[in-house]
């Protein structure tokens, strides 16, 4: 299994905080309504509850996009 390098950052939530966080994920990483977000072991978002177009997913608390960064 190829190990990616994934980006993940939160562009809206509920305190309008932004940041990003950037982690490593075997396979395709793919958002899941009703799952958790995983990038590496280190970050999960909470679930997910909308996939948005252009690789952004909504969460019960936030707005993310998440991108493959290339190696």
């Amino acid at each position: 299994m190829i190990r990616k390098t994934v980006k993940l950052t939160r562009i809206s939530d509920v305190g309008d905080d932004k940041y990003s966080f950037v982690g490593f994920e075997d396979g395709e990483p793919c958002p899941v309504v009703g799952e958790r977000f995983w990038v590496g072991y280190d970050y999960r978002t909470s679930p997910v509850v909308e996939i948005l177009p252009d690789n952004k997913f909504k969460t019960l608390n936030s707005v993310y996009h998440w991108e493959i960064l290339k190696d």
